[in-house]
């Protein structure tokens, strides 16, 4: 096991030290002890749900987002006043949140519903203030909010504030409106499969205690690790292939979908996004896996038997497949001597060794960050989680105890 921080550049190596799946064929699912099983069900169901917020932390919340959006709206132009509205998304909005969690918020353009779609103009003087981060980053410090940062350059520029009155850090972007997509379709598999949300929560805590959750590299260890929703993702993925859930966004359940789109822009590209959310077919009959078996299958799969550096994870697509046969194209619009051309964008789906496609931007692998010995350290962890499980630890050790 490498050292923290340190660096391998030689891919071949790396791999050959990431492919140890010579345990469990990926149709023989390995379970726990029927005692076991119930015993990690109710526990972390009971965790879970012990770490809600109140009712009045959820007031306070609900209370902060309507006063940002008053505070925006009252800078703007009368015009453009009520096409700006402020919701909330992540894990706040599908309810895998405590109440420590962070608030990430959208300001929602309603004259651009689509987003940034070629007949759009980006140029400053053409949209409203709103989306200058600096001009937002000003406007939040003006109104007592501290600690605010404008990050303009990010592929998502965002203001970071802290909320003094409720001692809440906060993120805003605007318009875009992916966060939104990304939230609502998670939401549909948390109301498919009731232990998800559970399940969800429980690997984050797992995760952060482990430094293994920090996506801007800011914490402790000062390394990009996996953002909870990229656990978010691996968890649908595994529970597809188990049979657990369906695919939202496959054409089956797609059928009587109205037509949704957005678009982003990445540099000097426009990208597509194919936004339609299904609900489940008919026929879809899920596999029965109570929420002890879901982790510790979770644990175990991608401790030893997910092949890294070769599979890929993709909930448009089902679950877990080949990278060989990952569909990673979605339509990208470059302006290019005062045209526009279609081309394809798909270099952040290169082999790597740990691919979770975003399932909206189909050219984005949502863990490109993170360096090859933090997936290691990963792995690791999941393989010294699983061991534990298969023999009966308290909850509390799962989350307390990492591996030397």
């Amino acid at each position: 096991m490498p050292r923290r921080g340190q660096n391998s550049t030689d891919l071949e190596y790396a791999l050959a030290g990431l492919s140890l799946n010579t345990t469990t064929s990926s149709t023989e699912w390995p379970s726990l002890r029927r005692s076991y099983t119930t015993y990690y069900s109710d526990m972390i169901q009971q965790y879970y749900t012990s770490q809600r917020p109140s009712a009045i932390v959820t007031q306070a919340r609900e209370a902060i987002i309507k006063r940002i959006q008053t505070l925006i709206r009252n800078q703007l132009p009368a015009g453009q006043r009520r096409s700006i509205s402020v919701e909330c998304y992540g894990g706040t909005a599908y309810g895998v949140d405590s109440s420590k969690s962070d608030l990430d918020l959208v300001i929602l353009d309603n004259d651009r519903p689509d987003g940034l779609p070629p007949n759009v103009s980006v140029n400053p003087r053409h949209l409203p203030d709103v989306y200058d981060m600096h001009w937002l980053a000003d406007l939040l410090e003006r109104k007592g909010f501290t600690n605010v940062e404008p990050i303009p350059d990010a592929s998502v520029p965002i203001v970071k504030f802290h909320d003094p009155r409720n001692s809440l850090d906060i993120d805003i972007n605007c318009n875009s409106q992916l966060g939104l997509y990304n939230t609502w379709l998670i939401d549909g598999y948390c109301d498919i499969y009731g232990p998800l949300r559970p399940m969800i929560y429980f690997i984050k805590k797992w995760a952060a205690i482990r430094d293994l959750n920090d996506p801007s590299g800011r914490g402790p260890t000062e390394e990009i690790s996996l953002s909870s929703y990229c656990y978010a993702l691996m968890a649908v993925a595994y529970l597809q292939m188990r049979g657990v859930l369906p695919n939202l966004q496959r054409e089956t359940a797609l059928r009587r979908v109205e037509s949704s789109e957005f678009w982003i822009k990445k540099g000097d590209w426009r990208i597509h996004c194919d936004t339609r959310i299904g609900r489940a077919p008919a026929r879809f009959r899920a596999v029965d896996l109570s929420l002890g078996d879901a982790l510790y299958g979770w644990f175990r799969y991608f401790g030893y038997d997910y092949d890294y550096g070769h599979d890929a994870l993709s909930i448009q697509q089902g679950g877990v497949l080949d990278f060989d046969d990952l569909q990673g194209s979605t339509r990208h619009l470059s302006r290019y001597s005062g045209t526009w051309r279609i081309g394809s964008q798909a270099e952040d789906l290169k082999r790597s060794f740990l691919i979770v496609q975003d399932p909206f931007i189909l050219s984005k692998n949502v863990s490109r960050f993170c360096k090859n010995h933090v997936i290691r350290e990963f792995r690791d962890q999941c393989k010294f989680t699983a061991s534990l499980m298969k023999k009966g630890e308290e909850v509390k050790t799962l989350l307390r105890t990492c591996r030397e």
